[in-house]
């Protein structure tokens, strides 16, 4: 472990603690399919929660110690995950839809940029301003929002956009449409 922590690291000059200590891991896992390991395996333990003691000298007190010298001496740098805004997602959808020269090619888009759930860390137009949860997004029906799309809806001054979904949810067994208005122009600037 020692050794590899002074091998270059994919953020840095040198390598984090998590990745030397897979090192640990895998030297048990062989220690455990050895013909020692499971020879010196005791369990202490009810049916729901157990315990093993092993000889194994990965945790051993003396292994602990080295493990947290190592933590504070190394220390832990996590690089956070960079956020890309929905303004800036749009953009690309945007350009993509531009760029697109043949009705299948912005058909493709189109259905990327409203089905897309996760893309580079953000969520798409309608999952992002509708707050659907887990799958919900995948129930609407394209058939629909394009018959819907084809009609303007206005409340006061307000123009909205209707999603319809199609499927098992909010107690509705699936054979009736859930509609869900969404203003067509976000606050922000979305364009729904």
């Amino acid at each position: 472990m020692q050794m590899k922590s002074l091998l270059p690291g994919r953020y840095g000059d040198y390598q984090q603690f998590e990745a030397i200590c897979k090192l640990r891991a895998g030297f048990n896992n062989v220690f455990m399919s050895s013909t020692d390991g499971p020879a010196s395996l005791r369990s202490v333990g009810g049916d729901r929660a157990k315990h093993f003691l092993n000889v194994c000298p990965m945790y051993s007190s003396w292994f602990d110690h080295f493990a947290a010298g190592c933590v504070r001496r190394m220390g832990q740098e996590v690089p956070q995950d960079h956020a890309i805004s929905m303004h800036e997602l749009m953009r690309v959808f945007e350009g993509e839809w531009n760029r697109a020269t043949s009705t299948p090619d912005k058909l493709h888009n189109a259905s990327l940029g409203a089905y897309c759930v996760m893309c580079i860390g953000a969520y798409c137009v309608i999952c992002f301003c509708s707050s659907f949860q887990g799958p919900e997004v995948f129930l609407t029906d394209l058939f629909s929002l394009g018959k819907y799309l084809e009609t303007p809806h206005h409340i006061d001054d307000c123009k909205y956009v209707i999603i319809p979904l199609l499927g098992s949810m909010n107690n509705e067994h699936g054979e009736c449409y859930h509609l869900t208005p969404l203003c067509s122009v976000t606050k922000s600037g979305l364009d729904v």
